[in-house]
């Protein structure tokens, strides 16, 4: 197996905007998507809160768009470059510090984009080379898990195809990247979405997480209750045992979604 040498570490600064959107494969048993149905988020937005969502958007695309998938993830993961975490090699803590720094964005919101973009050259490298056969690969025996995700009433993880979480790092924070393939309006659609959990200060005895999403997509459809998660930022997830939740209680738009992690 040749030698694979993970990704130095990138200078943080702001996100250069830009790329193209990828176009998937034929999807599998592509499932109704209700979301075309579905009422916009009503709330007030600032220009700087909407150029910060429009800059995340973009610097996920321009980062490989859905070229980088949790298939890949899942892929990069049983070859054991990232089985020591979501940047595989323990740096996420010095990426935090750095991001933490830099005023241009949200923190949170820009150690995402820091991590795709890590991601995406690290697959990028991966491309070049000649891999060894499956039989070579480590195996993943994780239990981490979506068991609920429904939004409105929809049931958004019967379109998932494929999921990914990352291990969870010294501090508990995790990545979770999912691939989906739906029906809007007649027609075939697919989108990735990636959903960083920050781990926070405790409240109450309970872990926090502040939970920062990005999606892309092969055309864009706002009306994808994807789409519309990553408008409704920042967000926090609580932690109880394994189980960590997620949830938005408006008035015109409802999140509830549950996840597992390991023991």
């Amino acid at each position: 197996m040749p030698s694979i040498t993970a990704p130095s570490m990138p200078t943080v600064t702001a996100p250069h905007l830009g790329g193209g959107f990828y176009t998937p494969v034929a999807p599998k048993a592509p499932v109704m998507d209700k979301s075309s149905a579905t009422v916009q988020e009503q709330t007030t937005v600032t220009p700087s809160d909407s150029v910060t969502r429009e800059t995340q958007r973009a610097a996920a695309t321009a980062a490989g768009g859905l070229g980088l998938t949790a298939t890949d993830l899942t892929s990069m993961d049983q070859l054991g470059l990232l089985s020591s975490g979501i940047l595989g090699g323990g740096s996420l803590s010095a990426l935090k510090a750095a991001t933490a720094k830099t005023s241009s964005a949200p923190a949170d919101s820009l150690l995402l984009q820091q991590i795709l973009a890590q991601l995406t050259e690290l697959k990028a490298q991966l491309e070049k080379q000649d891999l060894p056969a499956a039989a070579n690969r480590q195996e993943t025996t994780a239990n981490r898990r979506i068991l609920r995700f429904v939004v409105n009433g929809y049931d958004v993880l019967a379109t998932c195809r494929d999921v990914y979480f990352s291990v969870p790092e010294t501090d508990g924070s995790f990545l979770l990247t999912g691939d989906r393939k739906y029906l809007s309006n007649g027609a075939n659609r697919s989108e990735t979405f990636h959903l960083l959990f920050a781990a926070k200060a405790a409240e109450n005895g309970f872990a926090q997480y502040g939970v920062t999403a990005a999606v892309t997509q092969d055309y864009t459809n706002e009306y994808s209750f994807l789409y519309q998660l990553a408008e409704r930022q920042p967000l926090t997830a609580q932690r109880t045992g394994n189980f960590v939740s997620l949830r938005v209680n408006d008035p015109d738009w409802k999140l509830d979604l549950l996840v597992a992690l390991d023991g």
